[in-house]
């Protein structure tokens, strides 16, 4: 039985993009012209091809372009918009996964959320469940945002995961990202959150599709 359990963030607890749904929500509050000018631009078919080449390059030009606007902004400022959108639930909760959460913080095994979203936005989340967490890293001065990444997860979970696990039967890890395939294949307790996009990918690597139900009843079984 694993002794840990690692959550993935954006589409598996959080049903979208947290740092898109991030923007966009503090920018329609905070309204920045130069922001929206650039998600106009940048959902065109050429940038959106462009994008697409480089990410299969494992480069989000995109977010990290995105990210520039939050520079100037005081961390609070951040945090407590993302606590805003959790009330208003904006950011809306996989009810699910939710339940596996409290039912292994129930027999005492400890939940981490893993993810390449931004700190702030982690931090929030994870103060919500009472869970540990490590998320990509912004860059800070004086309490203010640059508005660049520091330290990025995208492409990188897996060493988070060399790094704190050394047996990969103890721990289970819950995705529904593609991107996280090779993590999912090493450990023994891992679980694909389905969808359109990701079902074959998941299937075609072998990597079960979670059952909300029997993973409960395996860690209420210990």
């Amino acid at each position: 039985m694993f002794k840990h359990v690692y959550v993935d963030l954006c589409d598996t607890l959080i049903k979208g993009n947290t740092t898109f749904m991030f923007l966009d929500s503090f920018f329609s509050r905070h309204y920045n012209n130069r922001y929206w000018f650039y998600r106009k631009i940048s959902t065109s078919l050429i940038m959106r091809v462009l994008f697409k080449l480089l990410l299969s390059a494992k480069i989000d030009l995109n977010r990290r372009i995105a990210i520039r606007y939050l520079n100037g902004y005081n961390i609070d400022s951040l945090r407590e918009h993302v606590k805003w959108m959790l009330d208003n639930n904006v950011f809306v909760e996989n009810k699910e996964l939710v339940e596996i959460i409290h039912c292994a913080k129930s027999k005492h095994i400890p939940v981490t959320i893993i993810s390449a979203s931004l700190d702030f936005i982690v931090e929030v989340v994870a103060s919500c469940y009472s869970t540990d967490y490590f998320s990509s890293k912004l860059l800070y001065k004086d309490g203010c945002c640059q508005g660049r990444i520091m330290l990025d997860l995208l492409f990188e979970k897996d060493k988070v995961f060399n790094n704190v696990e050394k047996a990969s039967d103890t721990y289970c890890f819950i995705s529904d990202n593609i991107q996280d395939v090779k993590v999912l294949k090493s450990c023994k307790y891992g679980f694909g959150v389905p969808n359109l996009k990701n079902r074959k990918v998941f299937i075609d690597n072998d990597i079960e599709l979670i059952n909300y139900d029997k993973l409960i009843n395996l860690i209420k079984s210990e």
